[in-house]
């Protein structure tokens, strides 16, 4: 019997090592496959850690936790008071602001809903105006409060009795909200679920004696 040769051996040896490669190939195509679909893209993983951050909201016409002027209530001029707000993301896309308060006899009454304001804004001038749009705001729109679905700021005007919170809250958000003039508050408040990334809040209190 001849015994192969040397080369024979290496030959042979070569090619065995070269077909192990290629049959390979294909599950390492499939596995680099999986890996990138299963990968998280970097919006996902961005969108699972953020952070509600916090918002500095203020007013000119009252304190956190203070009295509202008669003069921003049903029992004065019935304007919007100042407001202003620093430490929003840079990120932020748009502003929404609701007004309710809570200790209504039949539940949160809401007072002011007010969105798609302009992402440069910092400030409420006192008195904004009432209507579907606000101009002065960059086209910012208004949604229907408790006040037979009237558009535009309405004052704290409560029952005789103890005083009522004021919750002036501010949403920073990371789109703009897209919805019609004369959004429901329940409108607003499901556009706004996933898209704020800050919120502000100023709470002020009223009480009518008479």
């Amino acid at each position: 019997m001849t015994k192969p040769s040397v080369g024979g051996l290496m030959v042979t040896f070569l090619m065995l090592h070269l077909l192990a490669l290629e049959s390979c190939k294909p599950y390492a195509r499939d596995a680099g496959n999986r890996d990138s679909q299963n990968s998280p893209s970097t919006a996902t993983t961005m969108a699972t850690a953020k952070t509600l951050t916090e918002i500095s909201l203020s007013s000119a016409g009252f304190k956190d936790g203070e009295a509202i002027p008669v003069q921003f209530t049903c029992d004065g001029a019935n304007e919007s008071p100042p407001l202003a707000w620093a430490d929003a993301p840079v990120n932020t896309a748009s502003f929404a602001l609701i007004v309710e308060d809570p200790d209504a006899p039949g539940g949160t009454f809401i007072h002011w809903v007010l969105y798609d304001i302009p992402p440069m804004t910092h400030a409420l001038p006192q008195g904004v105006p009432k209507g579907p749009t606000v101009s002065m705001l960059g086209g910012a729109k208004q949604g229907k409060t408790g006040f037979k679905n009237a558009l535009g700021y309405g004052g704290p005007c409560p029952p005789k009795g103890s005083a009522h919170h004021y919750h002036f809250i501010l949403h920073a958000l990371d789109a703009s909200l897209g919805l019609q003039p004369g959004a429901t508050h329940e409108e607003v408040v499901a556009a706004i679920r996933g898209h704020e990334i800050a919120r502000g809040e100023l709470v002020g209190l009223y009480a009518r004696k008479t």
